[in-house]
């Protein structure tokens, strides 16, 4: 062999390696760009789980409170419902089968809510209280106030 063949073919060999070095660095640079990218989703993924978890987590917070209301209300209805039946059948409160101070709604026994609310509402009324500082005293409506008030007198 020649020297000019030698040569020849060093040069050769060394384009060779150049163009399978250059083809390996690439495809490594893809794929760190590719392993950059796909971190970047997984965070952008995680960020809005969380997100997701918070919101979900504050509308559970708002939905107990707004059952939690509810039932409140619910309560209410049931003492002026059994208000309303006592004065259909002719029935002042206080002489009921059941006073109503004493009377539960299917709470397990406990005394409800409403009911409180409507002997507070009496006895500030019996102690001279108008219905504007009772509803004002107890941060309710005066149409409440007034209704309760003449629920329980029979009017």
């Amino acid at each position: 062999m020649t020297t000019f063949t030698v040569v020849a073919l060093a040069v050769m060999l060394t384009g060779i390696v150049l163009v399978l070095y250059s083809m390996l660095w690439l495809t490594r640079a893809g794929r760190r760009q590719q392993s950059q990218e796909t971190e970047s989703v997984v965070k952008s993924i995680r960020e809005s789980v969380q997100e997701a978890d918070q919101a979900t987590e504050e509308l559970h917070k708002t939905a107990k409170a707004i059952f939690a209301e509810m039932e409140e209300k619910r309560q209410e209805l049931l003492v002026l419902f059994y208000m309303i039946e006592d004065r259909k059948k002719g029935m002042q409160p206080d002489r009921a089968e059941a006073p109503l101070k004493e009377r539960t709604f299917m709470d397990g026994g406990e005394e409800s809510k409403a009911n409180l609310k409507a002997g507070k509402i009496n006895a500030l009324h019996e102690q001279g209280m108008s219905e504007a500082q009772i509803a004002k005293s107890l941060g309710i409506g005066q149409g409440e106030v007034k209704l309760i008030l003449n629920l329980g007198k029979g009017k």
